[in-house]
Parts: structure tokens; sequence; C-alpha cells
């Protein structure tokens, strides 16, 4: 049986991807550190996401950032 888990096959969701580029811009443009408050409601590309503080934790924990 083949693993098609997400890293194996390098597929992100567009909330991921979202991150990636929010986490980005903090890093990159504000030259600071993010934390899960950064994440409960941003903006990328002219949307606006929303989320629990459990759903960053689990999004971090699976290296959605790395």
């Amino acid at each position: 049986m083949i693993n098609m888990s997400r890293a194996t096959v390098n597929q992100f969701t567009e909330l991921e991807t979202a991150m990636r580029k929010h986490a980005e811009f903090i890093v990159v443009n504000e030259q600071r550190t993010f934390s899960f408050l950064n994440f409960l409601r941003f903006e990328v590309d002219g949307v606006k996401y929303t989320m629990t503080h459990g759903t960053f934790s689990w999004k971090i924990s699976q290296n959605v950032l790395h």
C-alpha cells in the first residue's frame, strides 16, 4: 500500500498555503516572530481566514510551515 499523505505528495490546503504566506510576510517584512495570535484572523491576497488555537497547533505540529 502506498502512503499518500500530504507530506509525501507535498500538497497543501488553501489554508496551509495562506499560513505559509502570512508567516513569511511577518518574518521577512515585519522582521519579527509570529505566534498563534497572528493566525486567529488574518488576510492573504484579499482572502480573510480565521482559525482556532487548536487548528493552529495542529497545522504547526504537522510541519505546515517548514
